[in-house]
């Protein structure tokens, strides 16, 4: 059994809310598109899913993959920045 320290827990629970909020987030912008398909809408919402997932790729990286400590955190530089282009791409999108 893995024994976690008290901010490890903490930083867990926050990263867990992260990716449920933004899991909720992506939920809305797909019945968004839904009702209303726009490229900008669907677009935001691959940008929220990638972000969303970029608040977990370093644990992953790190703790699931056995990566290092520097490789995961670029790992999870290079998810958030994806996820920033593509929040980018949705604002300046032309229909």
């Amino acid at each position: 059994m893995v024994m976690l320290t008290r901010f490890e827990l903490m930083l867990s629970v926050l990263k867990l809310v992260t990716v449920i909020l933004g899991g909720y987030i992506v939920l809305l912008g797909l019945r968004a598109y839904k009702k209303a398909p726009s490229r900008s809408i669907l677009l935001m919402t691959v940008a929220i899913a990638t972000l969303s997932m970029g608040a977990i790729s370093e644990g992953v990286a790190g703790k699931g993959w056995g990566w290092d400590l520097a490789p995961s955190h670029l790992f999870e530089a290079i998810v958030t920045l994806v996820g920033f282009v593509f929040l980018v791409m949705s604002v300046r999108v032309r229909q």
